[in-house]
């Protein structure tokens, strides 16, 4: 009674019930409720295009955003749907009141149940997750089932689902939103404005039923690219080539014939998006000498069997993807990566006279290596031996174009976006820890890595995933492996591509 300020007696009967009963009969029915209905989705969503984003209670949109959608949605016969989130600026976070409005601008387009785009991809638009959530995501992993899931959130994260060899790879997205931000001036709030992502998602499905999903972003104009395309409130600007690849990476022995074909073939993404930068990760696996196999009788029996236990082949197949990719628009930047590193490691830890087929190339690159050091010269081995192959074996040099970075060297992309630092591969974390998608979110500046296999999105973070095979034979159990890229347009917003086939 004495912290509310009233008398003992009304407070008594208050809690015995005599008074304020409308509150107890809502107290009630909040406390005692159930339903029969099994929740698992069962509506499908008509249409083959969707732009998919979410919208803040009581905010106004970003209206120049929403009418580069409106653009986007009437020049590919798209549909646009916003799922609601709830966020009460008072602090009491769970409670939606009769003060609680959405932009008139959105109604049209709100759908806050769920819905399957495909029996492979769920539209989670029943979820009310608040945008202060550090990872949204978190806890979702079977919400969707054996399904992908596109959950309603202000951040844009990406998260790589692991499923049984041989499936179609599995997801989880959020959204971004299509409101200003509007939140507490505290800490809490303060952290989720700086990652509030004024976007969406574009979503496609083809008539076999795949589907594929992009995220776009607004950039200060309210505008946005989507591949080769520039949507804005005025129009559809087209042929517009990116910034930036970052492909998943290489493994040039081993990489995917279709993802290749894709990727550089006449018609691919390469001549379709028109990048003036490609950064390849893991350009090699060194399958012939690599150490993570070197020892095992079998394997090395195996690429006896097949013809593939030459360093040089291996070699070979990198200097094919180099002259493959190559295009006078274009630079091609080979971040320094831990398969790339094998090559030094073997000549570190081998033997020679042990290795009859591979001994002579590897005398060569031993000795340019010391001949180096007593010049004191820096030289990077990987380089030194693509060109040797290159002059050797197809009697032409590396072109011009390409570009070798060392360990620990920045390259930076600058953008009207931001600063993105496109030269960790992701192999090396933070004071000597393995590297990962969130310790490389922490050094403030925008990061594109690979390393892993596995694309992801965190804050500031965008991982590549792979263009190798998703088996190859040491990676056993579930994958979260997927062929994905990263590509940076010309305002220096990013999305991850997902090739499949």
């Amino acid at each position: 009674a004495s912290v509310v300020g009233l008398n003992e007696s009304s407070v008594r009967r208050f809690l015995n019930r005599k008074s304020y009963k409308g509150f107890w009969e809502k107290y009630d029915a909040g406390l005692v409720s159930g339903v029969k209905e099994d929740p698992s989705c069962k509506e499908y969503l008509d249409g083959k295009r969707f732009v998919i984003t979410s919208a803040q209670n009581n905010t106004w949109v970003h209206k120049d955003f929403l009418n580069s959608i409106l653009t986007y949605c009437k020049a590919n016969d798209a549909r646009l749907i916003v799922s609601t989130f709830h966020y009460n600026k008072n602090g009491f976070q769970n409670n939606e009141d009769e003060d609680t409005w959405y932009d008139p601008a959105i109604r049209p387009y709100i759908l806050n149940r769920p819905a399957k785009i495909t029996d492979s991809l769920i539209y989670c638009g029943e979820l009310n997750i608040l945008p202060t959530a550090v990872n949204p995501l978190s806890g979702f992993d079977t919400y969707t089932q054996n399904a992908s899931g596109i959950i309603p959130h202000a951040k844009m994260q990406l998260k790589s689902l692991p499923r049984q060899k041989g499936e179609d790879p599995r997801f989880l997205y959020t959204t971004g939103a299509i409101t200003l931000r509007n939140y507490i001036d505290m800490k809490a709030g303060q952290k989720a404005a700086f990652h509030h992502v004024i976007g969406a998602l574009v979503v496609e499905v083809n008539a076999d039923g795949e589907w594929w999903v992009r995220q776009i972003s607004a950039d200060d104009k309210g505008g946005f690219y989507d591949l080769d395309k520039y949507y804005s409130p005025n129009g559809v600007e087209e042929g517009e080539n990116i910034k930036a690849v970052s492909w998943g990476d290489i493994h040039a022995e081993d990489i995917d014939p279709l993802v290749r074909r894709g990727m550089f073939d006449e018609g691919g993404i390469l001549d379709t998006l028109r990048p003036e930068y490609q950064f390849m990760h893991d350009l090699l696996t060194f399958r012939a000498r690599n150490h993570h196999r070197r020892d095992d009788p079998y394997f090395r029996f195996k690429c006896y069997l097949e013809g593939k236990d030459s360093v040089v082949g291996d070699i070979e197949k990198g200097v094919e993807i180099l002259f493959e990719a190559n295009r006078p628009w274009s630079k091609i930047f080979v971040v320094a990566s831990n398969h790339d590193f094998a090559l030094v490691r073997w000549l570190k830890e081998t033997d020679y006279k042990k290795d009859p087929k591979n001994a002579i190339f590897f005398l060569k690159m031993q000795l340019a290596v010391y001949e180096a050091m007593s010049e004191n010269k820096d030289i990077n081995i990987l380089e030194h031996a693509l060109k040797i192959i290159s002059e050797n074996r197809y009697r032409k040099t590396l072109p011009e174009n390409i570009h070798f970075l060392k360990e620990d060297e920045s390259f930076v992309l600058e953008t009207p976006d931001g600063q993105i630092n496109c030269s960790n591969h992701g192999h090396l974390g933070n004071n000597g820890a393995r590297g990962s998608l969130r310790s490389y979110a922490k050094l403030g500046m925008k990061q594109i890595v690979g390393h892993s296999h596995t694309c992801g999105i965190f804050d500031g973070c965008y991982q590549n995933g792979t263009s190798s095979l998703l088996d190859l034979g040491y990676n056993k159990g579930p994958s979260s492996w997927s062929h994905s890229h990263t590509i940076v347009y010309q305002n220096g917003k990013r999305a991850i591509i997902t090739q499949r086939g």
